[in-house]
């Protein structure tokens, strides 16, 4: 068993899960708090009412979508696929969080310990430590655990999402072998002054608050936003882990259990301002900060009746980021400072015998420090030809301690980057980029890493357009792989990868229809892959894998179609991922040669379809995800080896209206419509049919 600072891994089919059972004190959630959610709900309805009974009106409010153009040939895709996440999309899930959201609108896989708890994601079949995230430039990734957990990024808090795969992310940091994802504020200087009022009430006690205020005048602008979620999380599910067996037939039967002490709470304030004195000065200044507070709930081959464990997780963080922009003529200079802090506690308590006799297992506590500080020269020679020049610089100071154990470490990394891109249109059909980035780890320099890629339309008169290119990328081991106690390996070798990819898209459009496709087939084998495994000496340690095969496809399709009132359209994703174990063998019986790595599925999918009439959308979601192996071998002889594939529908259903000056918003969306039973981590059960009602107030 590994203590391994929130997360436990223990497992003996070789894959990470969480252990222990929970006990989470919901007081909160008494009557009283029922009470006050509701009446804060009806009586911004009878208000409304009664405004609307005062003034009649027969506007139709008709759903903002901002839809943004790409010219065909984009420099700035010329390295590899981005795609960025629509402001319909945004508004259909912005009860959610990142992992939600990404799993509905894109190919790439989502890996849930369960409602509430860890998330995180693999782009292209990698690891979740080679995805890169980032808000507003600040890297949101733990660079203690080496991955991001996006079940803490509410959708409420972002205003734009984009994802840039494989070799397209190497414009922005080093290190993703699988892609990155960035979230960025958008200013939005044509309303002077606006507030938004949204209350969510939905299933197992879940309660959303969100505030957002807006001001500006011509040189100023300031948004302030305010978020609180709460859930006792309380659902039930059919525990098929723990069957019961008829002794005459053999029957098996199943009961119907609780996820006790699962709640969790989250509360965020987040506050940005941006600046304009001049036409050539353009400055801009982000604040956030959040607390979270959660249980971990019990497995469900935990066959014990009551609760023998106490199972909690907290994580407060700050991020400040700030940034400056002077722009002369084809000139234009950056400058960027940022700060973030995390501290994150973990507590698992046992009871032993009597309800008195509460032993601390473990007690972790860990605090961390980034700094980050960029300057940045960008020239550009009319449309043509643009040079971007950025010199970076970033430490890492993490103090990470086991109370019970006293163990622990405390280090600090530094990182200097020096990055060149240079982006060339050849031709009226061609368009190429080249970029390479040079980089210091303390005082090792690492070799230089880079990519190139090229965009061709063969015909001027169609929207068809062929794209290539190639990569070569490193990953540097967390600190936590290096030198996590016990368990951190500090020989572990530098993660490397060779990117070569070959897309293709084509777009359509006229006055009533438009839809838009691509396709991207990659190959990116990864060497000296980290993999965590256990030894004989009874604890977990992280160990390179010789090479791993990671290859596919992705593939997008988008539609719209709009006739008088109505509005129809349709985005579908689907991504074939392999990750195949071609390492040398542990021993002579390894059968893990060959084969998927663990928690990867090679299928995933999504559909989204919405019908618009009028004030009216009815918006429908489908996901899926293949066979997921559990163990290295892929073995299928047992229940515990593999996870089901699964088949997830969402639908919803909202009417907005104006009264006077302001907007009202009301919204019904039911999760897992066909109430299927499913999971995405094993032993960890996710919830079944399932309803949230909004009501949102805006002017």
């Amino acid at each position: 068993m590994l203590p391994y600072h929130g997360i436990i891994w223990h497992d003996s089919k070789k894959t990470p899960t969480f252990v222990g059972k929970t006990r989470y004190s919901m007081s909160q959630y008494t009557i009283k708090r029922l009470k006050l959610h509701f009446s804060i709900t009806a009586i911004a309805c009878l208000v409304s009412i009664s405004i609307s009974a005062q003034t009649l009106t027969d506007t139709i409010m008709l759903r903002e979508v901002k839809v943004q153009a790409t010219p065909l040939l984009n420099k700035d895709q010329a390295s590899g696929k981005r795609s960025q996440i629509d402001s319909m999309a945004l508004q259909n899930h912005r009860g959610g969080n990142l992992g939600e959201l990404l799993t509905a609108t894109s190919p790439v896989f989502i890996k849930n310990y369960g409602r509430g708890a860890l998330s995180t994601i693999s782009i292209r079949g990698t690891a979740p430590s080679h995805t890169r995230v980032s808000w507003n430039d600040i890297e949101l990734s733990n660079p203690m655990l080496g991955m991001t957990d996006f079940s803490l990024i509410p959708v409420y808090l972002i205003d734009k999402v984009e994802i840039d795969y494989g070799a397209a992310s190497m414009s922005q940091t080093s290190g993703a072998l699988g892609g990155a994802v960035q979230l960025q504020s958008k200013p939005d200087w044509t309303n002077k002054f606006t507030v938004k009022l949204l209350q969510a009430i939905g299933s197992y006690q879940s309660f959303d608050e969100f505030a957002r205020i807006q001001f500006s005048t011509p040189k100023f602008l300031s948004v302030s936003k305010l978020l609180y979620k709460s859930s006792v999380n309380n659902f039930s599910y059919r525990n098929k882990l723990s069957p019961n067996i008829d002794p005459q037939t053999g029957a098996l039967s199943y009961n119907t259990q609780t996820n006790r002490n699962a709640g969790y709470s989250l509360a965020a304030a987040m506050q940005d301002v941006y600046f304009r004195p001049n036409p050539k000065l353009f400055g801009q200044m982000h604040i956030w900060l959040q607390q979270s507070e959660r249980s971990l709930p019990q497995l469900e081959t935990n066959e014990s009746l009551q609760d023998q464990s106490q199972n909690t997780q907290t994580d407060n963080t700050m991020r400040l980021a700030t940034q400056w922009k002077y722009y002369n003529g084809p000139h234009r200079f950056h400058t960027k400072l940022s700060i973030a802090f995390n501290q994150l506690d973990y507590q698992l308590k046992i009871q032993n015998g009597g309800f008195d006799n509460i032993h601390t297992q473990i007690d972790s506590h860990s605090k961390v420090i980034t700094t980050n500080a960029e300057l940045g020269y960008n020239r550009a020679w009319g449309e043509k030809i643009q040079l971007d020049i950025n010199a970076n610089t970033k430490a890492d100071k993490v103090n990470s301690l086991e109370s019970v154990t006293q163990s622990g470490y405390h280090k600090t990394r530094q990182q200097h980057a020096l990055y060149a891109g240079l982006s060339l249109q050849a031709s009226k059909s061609i368009v190429t980029k080249i970029s390479l980035r040079q980089e210091i780890y303390d005082t090792r320099i690492s070799k230089p890493v880079g990519n190139v890629g090229i965009q061709w339309q063969p015909l001027a008169t169609h929207n068809w357009i062929l794209k290539v290119s190639a990569a070569y990328n490193e990953h540097k081991p967390s600190l936590n792989d290096l030198y996590f106690q016990p368990g951190g390996n500090p020989n572990l070798k530098t993660e490397t990868s060779t990117n070569i990819e070959f897309g293709t898209s084509y777009q359509y459009e006229n006055s009533l229809l438009g839809y838009s496709t691509d396709l991207s087939i990659y190959h990116a084998p990864v060497r000296n892959w980290i993999l965590w495994l256990p030894n004989p000496r009874g604890f977990w340690e992280p160990t390179n894998v010789d090479k791993v095969r990671t290859y596919g496809l992705e593939y997008n399709l988008q539609a719209h179609y709009n006739i008088n009132h109505w509005k129809f359209s349709t985005k579908a994703n689907f991504g074939l991922n392999y990750s195949l174990n071609y390492g040398a063998p542990n021993h002579w019986a390894d059968a893990s040669l060959g084969k998927q790595l663990p928690y990867i599925p090679r299928r995933s999918a999504n559909a989204t379809a919405t019908i618009g009439y009028k004030q009216w959308d009815l918006n429908y979601n489908f996901s899926h995800y293949s066979k997921r192996y559990t163990t290295t071998s892929n073995e299928t002889e047992t229940s515990l080896d593999y996870l089901y594939p699964y088949y997830m529908s969402d639908l919803s259903l909202s009417y907005q209206t104006a009264i006077r000056k302001s907007k009202l918003q009301l919204e019904l969306k039911i999760y897992n419509l066909l109430d299927e039973e499913y999971h995405t981590v094993l032993q960890r059960p996710m919830p079944g049919i399932n309803a949230q009602f909004t009501i949102a107030l805006s002017y």
